[in-house]
């Protein structure tokens, strides 16, 4: 059994090694002046994670990767968001784009990015419009009963995600009951009969999600974006 473990051991080493080698590989687009954007794949993020517990979490990202989606920084570059310039964060494991400012529902992010050269390209990223104050939900979920979760129906598209698990299950953490769901709905509802059987689950949360609307500029080898603002609950009790 140690042998066997130590071998276990030493898989995991050697895998996480070569994860942390291929990571710290640097692009070879980091080395000289970019000036044409068909070189580059670019990514603008922006997350707002609202949790139930009153932690707010707000991310403004842009990733640039090379044709092998390496992640690297634009030499001699600017990269701004509504007029504030991004720094660059060099950490093995970020490697991006990030800007301090805060976000707020229906509003307009601009990114600009301009080359060594001069040459620009424009996305702009728009916040969904809601209020995060509208949403209500039972703080105890009974197992095999229906269960409800209310919001103000909006303009913007809502996803749905909610996890029912058994948390002292180690070897299997994974989600016992799991449904989505993209429509414009102010109300979500989980059947008991389909938790009925879930006797085990003692864990459940859920996220909603609204999505906002992007506009990209069209010049990168390829543009991918994220825009959205997320409630999550975790203050549910579940009882059988």
């Amino acid at each position: 059994m140690k042998k066997e473990l130590t071998k276990f051991t030493l898989r995991i080493s050697v895998y996480l090694y070569f994860i942390f080698f291929l990571l710290s590989c640097s692009s070879p687009l980091e080395e000289v002046e970019i000036t044409e954007f068909n070189l580059i794949r670019a990514s603008f993020n922006i997350t707002k994670e609202i949790s139930s517990n009153g932690t707010v979490s707000d991310k403004i990202e842009v990733f640039m990767r090379d044709k092998n989606y390496k992640k690297f920084e634009l030499k001699n570059a600017l990269v701004t968001v509504n007029g504030n310039k991004m720094d660059y964060d060099n950490s093995v494991l970020e490697k991006k784009y990030e800007a301090d400012i805060p976000i707020s529902s229906n509003k307009e992010y601009t990114f600009e990015v301009i080359l060594a050269n001069g040459e620009m390209a424009k996305a702009v990223l728009t916040t969904p419009k809601i209020d995060l104050e509208s949403i209500s939900y039972p703080k105890i979920f009974n197992i095999g009963e229906d269960y409800s979760i209310y919001w103000n129906k909006g303009e913007e598209p809502v996803g749905i995600r909610f996890i029912l698990e058994d948390k002292t299950c180690f070897d299997n953490p994974s989600y016992i009951f799991k449904r989505e769901k993209q429509n414009n709905v102010d109300v979500f509802t989980i059947p008991g009969n389909e938790t009925k059987n879930y006797t085990y689950g003692n864990r459940c949360s859920y996220r909603l999600t609204y999505s906002g609307k992007d506009k990209l500029p069209g010049r990168f080898r390829s543009e991918l974006s994220t825009v959205e603002i997320v409630y999550i609950a975790n203050d549910v009790v579940v009882t059988k």
